[in-house]
């Protein structure tokens, strides 16, 4: 999904990409064609072609959403606390990243209640 947000304040917005240029494609056996956001640049990139017919694991926050549950086999809920997610940002993205932690981190939340995300999963994962 990190692909596809279109920036900060994209999680919804970035959710609905997900149906329009990879889900609904491939379930009507056409190739999904996406295009990759650049957070550099604050713009779109190049494009990417997914082939219909194999399996697809899409993973992060906008992957399951009430427009995207039709296409969708199962779904996975991986929890982990509030600092425990804050710390591997910063780890992995710098601290750069994680001053706009507070800001993302309200839209999962709306994000989350809004899906009900947590509830339709299939499975659930829990940190320690």
């Amino acid at each position: 999904m990190d692909d596809i947000y279109p920036g900060w304040t994209g999680l919804e917005q970035g959710a609905q990409y997900l149906v329009d240029w990879i889900l609904r494609p491939l379930s009507e056996s056409r190739p999904a064609i996406w295009r990759r956001y650049d957070w550099y640049t604050g713009e779109f990139a190049e494009t990417h072609t997914i082939s219909p017919g194999g399996p697809l694991i899409v993973e992060g926050v906008g992957s399951y959403s009430l427009q995207s549950a039709p296409y969708l086999h199962s779904t996975i809920w991986v929890e982990a606390n509030t600092p425990q997610r804050r710390a591997r940002v910063e780890s992995r993205d710098g601290l750069s990243t994680a001053q706009m932690w507070p800001l993302w981190a309200a839209q999962e939340e709306t994000f989350h209640r809004k899906h009900r995300t947590r509830e339709a999963a299939d499975f659930l994962i829990q940190n320690p």
